[in-house]
């Protein structure tokens, strides 16, 4: 099946069924390894093929689809908490149609992290700290990205509580009343930071996870290293999405361009000719 047989699908498969220790050469001998990859999605692939009948292909798209599912419901209900359900509908429309929604439909872990992303902060919105900071936990062991929401979640708890100190809120009452705030936001990055000290300890390198190759601080320059080997199917994932994305984007914007050139090139030479011919220049 191409959906569950493609790039990273393939990484998180051979994650589930074998565990972390899987690197790849490439001809121009640059690595890329498996631990550049987080381990929600292969743990719930392994763990849904051991109960069901389904691969571990089959188990992974089912993730994805159910996850995508819930992510529109997810971004719906942040848009329909903040400006009302018109908003929430397109805010799960616009999601569903961007450039590279395609991936949507594979066995990869954006639209699990999408509806974990979403639905944490959703429960911000509704002051339900404890619930966010779990999803955060999960978000955190599902895709290097979630830092960015580990951060969103603790700017939003320092924007609450900054003010409220600076207008002479005492610190122990103010603490409290916010019990369970801070501890959503003390919650939010343990799941992140537990598989970096997990690649940290197997490596024997506190930084071990930001050398890993194809990781998220190798990833540029990995796909730099794989885009001249010219293997397609041993490339990295993300990086390829990263740049076929970018250059999908350049390409509408250049197709964008050029058409918004035509009508100003076709009335200069317009009047060029009536200038020419003297005729009367059209408005």
């Amino acid at each position: 099946m191409r959906l569950s047989g493609r790039w990273d699908s393939v990484w998180y498969q051979r994650i589930a069924e074998n565990g972390y220790g899987h690197t790849v050469t490439l001809p121009d001998g640059a690595l890329h390894s498996d631990l550049a990859f987080f381990p929600l999605l292969p743990a719930l692939e392994r763990g849904i093929s051991e109960v069901t009948p389904l691969t571990l292909g089959g188990a992974g798209l089912l993730v994805a689809w159910t996850a995508g599912l819930l992510a529109a419901w997810g971004i719906y209900a942040v848009g329909a908490q903040l400006h009302g359900r018109r908003t929430g509908v397109v805010l799960a429309a616009l999601w569903g149609v961007y450039p590279t929604a395609f991936v949507q439909s594979m066995a990869y872990t954006e639209t699990l992290f999408t509806a974990l992303a979403a639905w944490a902060l959703y429960a911000v919105l509704r002051g339900r700290w404890l619930s966010a900071g779990a999803l955060c936990v999960l978000a955190g062991l599902t895709r290097p990205s979630a830092a960015a929401l580990i951060a969103a979640l603790a700017i939003t708890a320092a924007a609450t509580l900054v003010p409220e100190f600076r207008a002479g809120g005492r610190t122990g009452p103010l603490l409290r009343r916010n019990a369970r705030m801070l501890a959503g936001a003390a919650l939010a990055p343990l799941g992140w930071l537990a598989y970096v000290v997990f690649v940290a300890v197997r490596e024997g390198s506190p930084f071990a996870y930001f050398e890993v190759p194809g990781s998220l601080g190798t990833t540029s320059r990995w796909n730099r290293s794989s885009s001249s080997s010219g293997d397609s199917q041993s490339r990295s994932p993300g990086a390829l999405r990263g740049a076929r994305a970018a250059r999908m984007a350049g390409g509408a914007l250049r197709t964008a361009a050029a058409a918004a050139a035509r009508p100003r090139l076709h009335r200069r030479d317009r009047r060029h000719l009536a200038h020419r011919r003297r005729l009367p220049a059209p408005a």
